[in-house]
């Protein structure tokens, strides 16, 4: 089903819709046919021989003919819309007779995706958190200053204790050396 509201442009290259003032017209025609194809596409690359039908839905319009291109059955347009699930139950009639299909075609339209976690990707973001909590702990702990020039650093695994260690080593190696620093 193709469902455009509001006012529409009935030319013979097609039917046009403009959505904003400073945009071009789109062809409806066009975008329906697009999408036709490539849902027939999508569907033949699943495996799933199923036949396809199309409504074209113009709430706001009353249609008084029909088009090569848009066969009056085709149409629901104003006059048309309280009988609109009836018209959707006979383009679909009795539906499909083999239950595995079925439950396949449903699963396809249904757009639900089976995922599992990856532990990679999160072990990733671990890791990436974790080293920016030791990069945080070795820039600022440093710059703290107190009377006594002992600091006590309490954190979990990870948390960057030993990074720290490492930085202060760095930052006094050349006193110990008895460099100038």
């Amino acid at each position: 089903m193709e469902v455009k509201a509001g006012h529409l442009e009935f030319l013979s290259e097609g039917i046009f819709k403009t959505y904003g003032a400073s945009s071009a017209p789109k062809n409806v025609t066009a975008q329906v046919g697009l999408q036709y194809g490539a849902l027939r596409g999508r569907l033949a690359d699943a495996g799933l021989p199923i036949e396809l039908s199309h409504l074209l839905i113009l709430p706001h319009l009353r249609v008084q003919s029909e088009t090569a291109q848009w066969p009056r059955e085709r149409i629901v347009d104003s006059t048309d819309l309280d009988t609109l699930v009836s018209r959707i139950g006979e383009l679909l009639g009795s539906g499909l007779l083999r239950p595995e299909l079925q439950s396949r075609v449903l699963a396809f339209f249904g757009n639900r995706f089976r995922v599992a976690p990856d532990v990679s990707a999160l072990s990733g973001r671990l890791q990436q958190t974790a080293t920016r909590m030791a990069a945080g702990l070795a820039t600022w702990v440093p710059r703290i200053s107190t009377a006594s020039g002992l600091i006590r650093v309490v954190g979990t695994a990870g948390s960057g204790k030993t990074q720290l260690a490492l930085r202060l080593l760095i930052d006094i190696l050349p006193a110990l050396k008895g460099e100038d620093s």
